[in-house]
């Protein structure tokens, strides 16, 4: 797989989270966040350079 990590949607993804109602013993949708995968320090494939 080749990632184009100039694309700037590449690792966009959504979080949602909930609340839990103990009284009513039910969960409801309280959000959703974008969230983002962190960009690898090196491309896959491929090793680092040694100083």
């Amino acid at each position: 797989m080749v990632t184009d990590w100039n694309d700037p949607d590449i690792g966009k993804g959504k979080g949602q989270f909930h609340v839990y109602e103990p009284k009513a013993g039910k969960v409801t949708p309280a959000g959703e966040l974008t969230v983002r995968q962190p960009r690898p320090a090196v491309p896959h494939g491929r090793q680092a350079a040694l100083p």
